[in-house]
């Protein structure tokens, strides 16, 4: 049976040890995604439900007041 010359195991382990991170930076990475779009479907899911609210609520403020354009600023409308 042959065996590697000393350097050669070295810059052997080198790479594969480097391969070895690099796949465990690709699976963190991946988890990153993972987490990135949960948080992407939470704040869909908040959007939604905040414009939801603000179409129920313009509608009550449409009841009461007719249609009327309202200055967010000052709360006047006309």
């Amino acid at each position: 049976m042959g065996k590697l010359k000393k350097q050669q195991l070295t810059e052997l382990r080198e790479v594969v040890g480097e391969i070895r991170n690099l796949k465990v930076s690709l699976a963190e990475t991946q988890m990153a995604i993972m987490d990135a779009d949960s948080k992407l479907q939470q704040l869909r899911s908040q959007v939604r439900a905040k414009e939801s609210e603000f179409k129920q609520y313009t509608a009550k403020l449409e009841e009461e007041l007719g249609d009327v354009q309202i200055d967010l600023t000052t709360g006047e409308y006309k």
